[in-house]
């Protein structure tokens, strides 16, 4: 779709998913960067093209749904931004036909495999070693998850994530284990040495329920989540980790937008500090006790945020740290 360039001081958004169908849902790629005029150049390494289109079948309609919820948070909480084109956009396709058809399984082959030009690794090492070429987001919104240390070993890059200055907001996946064991999203399999947990927000879901929100019983979970919201936003997206995490990029890009001047590591300080510490009981089927007594639902204490009811103190938190004498030092 034809649209205006974006404003200079735009904040850059990149979205690492399987691509958006604007054909059906124009309004999607109205935001979308061309490449020129400063914008955000679409260059995917899912099928290395120019092109973020991607028919919505299947697992290919995911980026829609993501990428919706954003843009109806962001309609329904900060228009103004919309409205002065201070959202870029890019959609770094992470798979497509074409990587569907690299060779089977999918899975492994597009995913994990470096040596695979398809690979989701491989698009992370490009993105991080040349982001001049296609622009420097502020914030990557990550809502697929893998294995990723032996593979940037193996390529020799091992310390790359160190080298990405935007903030990644991340699923924490959809397993109902606890990440620090499973190490499959967040780069939780990444030594702590050579990843900056502070450019890494790592988002859980919450379920609606007409009594009482509960953790999903899919959600990944530990002490490395850092924030959950809910699991749905909007109708493109209906549940997991991958729908609650565009909610919390679309309040990052809020943050960013209102307040220029913080750093990525002190957006997603303000949005932990306005989040609540809450026990939530865990959603899903109760388990059976030895004498065949239904068992209590088990709790969980987390950090919660919403972004429909809570951004105004994230807004207060964010102004608080840009007035800080440290952050007006820095901006000096």
């Amino acid at each position: 779709p034809s649209h205006s360039a974006a404003n200079a001081k735009a904040v850059r958004v990149a979205f690492m998913d399987s691509g958006i169908d604007f054909v059906k849902y124009s309004e999607l790629g109205v935001f979308l960067g061309s490449g020129k005029n400063g914008e955000m150049n679409q260059k995917d390494f899912g099928d290395l093209d120019n092109n973020p289109f991607a028919p919505a079948l299947a697992a290919l309609g995911h980026g829609t749904g993501t990428q919706g919820t954003f843009l109806t948070l962001l309609a329904e909480l900060a228009p103004d931004l919309l409205e002065k084109r201070m959202i870029d956009l890019a959609m770094w396709k992470a798979f497509s036909i074409r990587s569907l058809l690299a060779g089977p399984p999918f899975s492994d082959v597009a995913m994990t495999d470096p040596r695979n030009p398809f690979s989701f690794v491989e698009g992370i090492v490009n993105r991080v070693e040349a982001p001049g070429t296609q622009g420097v987001p502020r914030l990557v919104s990550v809502s697929l998850g893998g294995v990723t240390f032996p593979q940037l070993t193996q390529l020799g890059k091992s310390d790359l994530l160190k080298k990405a200055p935007w903030l990644w907001i991340m699923a924490a996946g959809n397993e109902g284990s606890d990440i620090q064991a499973r190490k499959t999203a967040c780069f939780e399999d990444v030594p702590v040495a050579s990843r900056i947990d502070a450019r890494i927000l790592c988002v859980g879901a919450l379920v609606r329920t007409s009594v009482e929100d509960r953790i999903a019983s899919y959600s990944n979970f530990g002490d490395r989540v850092d924030l959950y919201a809910y699991e749905s936003y909007d109708d493109r997206c209906p549940n997991g980790t991958s729908c609650s995490t565009p909610a919390i990029t679309a309040a990052a890009a809020i943050i960013a937008g209102k307040f220029p001047r913080l750093s990525n590591e002190q957006v997603k300080k303000a949005l932990v500090e306005a989040s609540v510490l809450k026990e939530f009981p865990v959603d899903g089927i109760l388990p059976r006790n030895a004498d065949g007594s239904v068992a209590e639902r088990s709790k969980r204490k987390v950090r919660f945020f919403d972004p429909t009811t809570m951004m105004t103190q994230a807004l207060q938190k964010a102004k608080a740290i840009a007035e800080s004498p440290s952050t007006t030092a820095s901006a000096r």
